[in-house]
């Protein structure tokens, strides 16, 4: 392994990782770097899987002002990269079309991560991920302009762990995952959207959401469709529709709602979609939202244990600190 360090002995973060082989660390020192990272294997000879590119001070900029790509783009088309490690940078102004923070750009780069970075008014995906065993964890992400905070989508991720985030003022959902077997928990996301956008949006199977805060956005707290999901543990507040909505016009199914938190929400508390069934609802708070129908199906679905209440005339109110857990 390799320590190269930026501005010491390469001036650009690009230019040290050009020269890395697999397994190198590459540091970047505090400073405003205007460039736009491509990680991909430049010749045959080039192993550039299992890099970490690391921030080592509290103000380590890249600021795309003037630059087409994404901030750092993992993998090159049909180039997959593997291993990749993002750390602690500022990542803003990635203005061109289709530009993200983080953008793993194959299906097959999987194992990588992104963490501690701060995304901001980039006109795509604050983090965009594809492939397998992903974590994307303790990014604050604002202002994604034309799109999600977080996206996983088109490779179907799977094994992939999304969690200690904060998504905000997005354009679209604060977090959408369109993959199988995905832990979302512990993330904050509010306030995003303009019409008919959620706070966290899981099109997939057998993904768990636990422990996340849903607040303000513009359609549901948590959007969920498909089958074999776990939503635990959530509080999901003042959203434009429903706290929580298991949708779906095909029928989905075998679905757990258990100890979550629904209040203040523009539509029901918890909704389940007249096609789903097997969806067992337990031990939930729903308090006072718009609609006080509480759960909405005709499908063999089970609810027990809950506490429902529509005294919209409670003055409760809760404001999560943005910057904090």
């Amino acid at each position: 392994m390799t320590i190269r360090a930026v501005p010491g002995t390469y001036l650009t973060i690009q230019g040290a990782v050009q020269a890395a082989n697999s397994g190198d660390t590459v540091q970047v020192q505090n400073g405003t770097y205007n460039e736009t990272i491509l990680i991909y294997q430049n010749d045959l000879s080039q192993n550039l899987n299992n890099l970490t590119v690391q921030a080592m001070g509290t103000s380590v900029i890249v600021d795309g002002t003037g630059k087409n790509d994404s901030g750092f783009r993992i993998g090159n088309g049909t180039n997959p990269i593997t291993g990749t490690i993002i750390d602690g940078f500022n990542i803003r102004n990635m203005l061109g079309i289709n530009a993200c923070g983080v953008r793993a750009d194959a299906n097959s780069c999987n194992s990588n991560t992104v963490k501690n970075c701060t995304i901001s008014n980039v006109n795509s995906q604050g983090v965009y991920i594809n492939g397998t065993n992903a974590v994307v964890e303790k990014n604050k992400i604002s202002k994604s302009l034309t799109s999600y905070g977080i996206s996983a989508g088109a490779g179907t991720p799977s094994n992939s762990l999304i969690q200690y985030n904060i998504c905000n003022n997005n354009a679209l959902d604060g977090i959408f995952i369109n993959g199988n077997s995905n832990s979302i928990q512990n993330n904050l996301s509010m306030y995003n959207g303009d019409f008919s956008e959620h706070g966290i949006d899981v099109n997939g199977n057998s993904n768990i959401m636990d422990s996340n805060r849903c607040i303000g956005n513009a359609s549901d707290g948590i959007n969920v469709y498909g089958d074999t999901n776990t939503i635990k543990n959530n509080w999901c507040e003042r959203n434009g529709v429903d706290g929580i909505d298991i949708d779906g016009d095909n029928g989905v199914g075998n679905n757990v709602i258990d100890y979550n938190v629904c209040r203040f929400n523009g539509g029901e508390g918890i909704e389940v979609s007249t096609a789903s069934n097997t969806t067992t609802v337990t031990n939930n708070i729903s308090q006072w939202n718009t609609h006080r129908d509480y759960v909405k199906s005709s499908g063999s679905n089970v609810t027990a244990s809950n506490n429902i209440s529509s005294d919209d005339s409670e003055d409760f109110s809760y404001t999560p600190k943005i910057d904090s857990w």
